[in-house]
């Protein structure tokens, strides 16, 4: 129906893509404030307690990396007739087929989409990317999925 309203599919799914990162956001924010929340109330007055510049990192990551989440999410729910189609993609994506990739090819870990996520999320550990290279890697996937949920909007009829 909104393709008969507004016959440019481009400019549909870029509202949408507007319009999910903006979501996320809003979604995020409870997540991120919450525990600031509680924490100054809780161990606020102690002298040893300093809520500064990495705690601020954090909480801007949190937020990038969902407004990144959900533009991979629209993008793959675009590109497929189904949502629950992509739901199931997607979480079977990054529950077997990653792991397995990830285990069978180690060198791929570095561009799986799962520990990229991590990276922006600012994860430790050996095998998670750092932040530069999780950033490019997750921009990457993002203007493939974003050309191919074009290219497929565009071919579908409005039925």
């Amino acid at each position: 129906l909104t393709f008969l309203a507004a016959p440019v599919r481009e400019k549909v799914l870029a509202a949408k893509t507007g319009a999910a990162v903006i979501v996320s956001i809003m979604l995020a924010l409870p997540a991120a404030l919450l525990p600031i929340v509680i924490a100054e109330i809780w161990v606020g007055g102690r002298a040893d307690y300093h809520f500064g510049g990495h705690e601020c990192q954090l909480v801007a990551r949190v937020f990038l990396g969902a407004a990144l989440v959900a533009m991979v999410g629209f993008f793959i729910g675009a590109s497929l007739k189904r949502q629950l189609g992509a739901v199931i993609l997607v979480l079977a994506w990054l529950v077997f087929v990653e792991p397995a990739l990830g285990g069978l090819f180690p060198w791929t870990k570095d561009y799986l989409i799962g520990p990229n996520i991590g990276g922006v999320l600012g994860d430790s550990g050996s095998d998670i990317p750092s932040f530069g290279h999780s950033l490019a890697v997750l921009v990457a996937y993002l203007v493939v999925l974003g050309a191919f949920a074009v290219v497929l909007t565009r071919r579908r009829d409005v039925t």
